[in-house]
């Protein structure tokens, strides 16, 4: 028989809230999740495999670039030929692409039987009764964490139990233009104070004209949040139903950055964005800015790329701290779905994920340092470059972190929406940034407020 598997495209059409096109700002999807730009256009493509009509299906969705996707791939092939008579039905896209579809899925009740979770939703799912627990699976011993730290194990738990097993740990990163940094005898050996940065960012701009990247788009609470983690806070409070601090100047002070940045013009715009697809494509590897932002896990494909021109340091803090504002996160979780029509199966599946070395070889970091002590032991002679890079870096973060705050609140999306578009309105001018900060607190509260 054969079985026609849809895998949605990886091309998205991206523009700026600010262009009036697309999707309506602030509209959602079936799952609650709102739009912050134009995400509608995909690509399917069409694979035509032969299979037995006794075999059991299993079908797996996650996000990702095409460096993902291909590991995952050759993860599944491996799988299916080590459990004979098993074939799985793949589900890939883009960020973006990734959770308007989940929505779509869980309202027709069609959801896949793996589901790569974030920290950003894997509590909303719960809370909608999407997810299953895996505490029977790992007791059992069917999911094995004998090897994973307490700490780590926890990171998917919610209410009490476990929906989500991390893939593997990662952190806030810096990624940088080596050759510039090193043309100009700068050392990014250690965490640089906010004060610092700008004055990197000035130098940088008068004496080789790149601009500096912004913490954008969906992003942008991460930007907002390295303040309030500095003064020892965190975004929200445990329930997720309220900010977890009340200092206005925590966010004011992160607009005032971007505005001294914007009022100098040596910081990237949102049109700068537009119509990127690729990493390839990226402002930093088209060296039209000097570093980006994003999760350690992220950079390894950024460095592949580019393996001898791009360098990773840490977060900017503030002057005066009570903490680190960097912190170790999961990269992303697999969970089953409660509609899993095998879900034994599924956590089979999650158990080879976690515990293969040959499997981690593989994905190579893609998804972050790998949570088994003991797989992790096993591949450290193994690993390339730019693993090595990530590793070490990890390891280093470690004297300039601190511990990871609550999950994000079910309403994260439509909290990112308003923020990036106060950010853009700063940066336009079109607000101070004391105003845009009470407005933020003021309509974030009444966000967390509402039903």
């Amino acid at each position: 028989m054969k079985i026609k598997l849809l895998s949605l495209g990886i091309i998205v059409a991206s523009t700026s809230v600010l262009s009036g096109c697309g999707q309506k700002v602030g509209s959602k999807d079936l799952l609650g999740h709102y739009y912050i730009e134009d995400k509608k256009i995909s690509r399917e493509k069409e694979v035509i495999r032969e299979d037995s009509p006794n075999d059991k299906i299993l079908k797996i969705a996650w996000w990702g670039t095409p460096y993902r996707t291909e590991q995952t791939q050759q993860i599944i092939r491996i799988f299916e030929q080590q459990n004979s008579g098993v074939k799985v039905e793949m589900q890939f896209s883009t960020w973006e692409e990734y959770w308007h579809e989940l929505a779509t899925q869980a309202a027709s009740n069609s959801l896949p039987d793996i589901i790569q979770q974030d920290y950003k939703y894997i509590t909303q799912y719960v809370e909608k009764g999407l997810l299953e627990p895996l505490d029977e699976y790992i007791q059992n011993g069917k999911i094995d964490l004998s090897q994973v730290s307490d700490s780590i194990k926890n990171l998917g738990k919610i209410n009490e139990k476990i929906y989500g097993v991390c893939l593997g740990i990662n952190t806030q990163a810096m990624l940088y233009n080596k050759e510039i940094i090193e043309e100009l005898g700068i050392e990014l050996d250690k965490p640089m104070t906010w004060s610092e940065y700008e004055k990197l960012c000035y130098k940088i701009y008068k004496e080789v004209n790149i601009k500096s990247s912004l913490i954008y788009k969906e992003d942008v609470l991460k930007g907002l949040e390295l303040n309030i983690r500095n003064e020892g806070k965190s975004f929200y409070t445990e329930d997720g139903e309220h900010l977890g601090f009340e200092q206005v100047h925590l966010i004011e002070e992160y607009f005032e950055t971007v505005e001294r940045l914007m009022k100098k013009k040596i910081i990237s715009t949102p049109d700068m964005y537009t119509g990127i697809k690729t990493i390839e494509e990226s402002l930093i590897l088209k060296t039209r800015v000097w570093n980006e932002w994003m999760w350690s896990n992220e950079a390894i494909a950024f460095i592949n790329a580019s393996p001898n021109n791009i360098g990773v340091t840490f977060m900017p803090q503030a002057e005066v701290k009570k903490q680190y504002n960097q912190y170790f996160k999961p990269s992303m979780f697999f969970s089953i779905s409660d509609r899993a029509e095998d879900k034994e199966l599924a956590a089979k599946f999650i158990n080879f994920y976690t515990n293969s070395v040959e499997v981690q070889e593989i994905v190579g970091g893609d998804r972050g340092v790998p949570i088994s002590d003991e797989v992790r032991q096993k591949l450290l002679p193994k690993i390339d470059e730019t693993n090595q890079m990530i590793y070490k870096y990890m390891e280093e973060v470690k004297k300039y972190s601190s511990p990871i705050g609550p999950p994000e609140s079910a309403k994260t999306g439509k909290i990112t929406e308003l923020a990036y578009i106060l950010l853009e309105e700063v940066m336009y001018n079109l607000i101070q940034p004391s105003q845009a900060a009470e407005k933020f607190m003021k309509e974030a509260n009444r966000i967390l407020g509402e039903d």
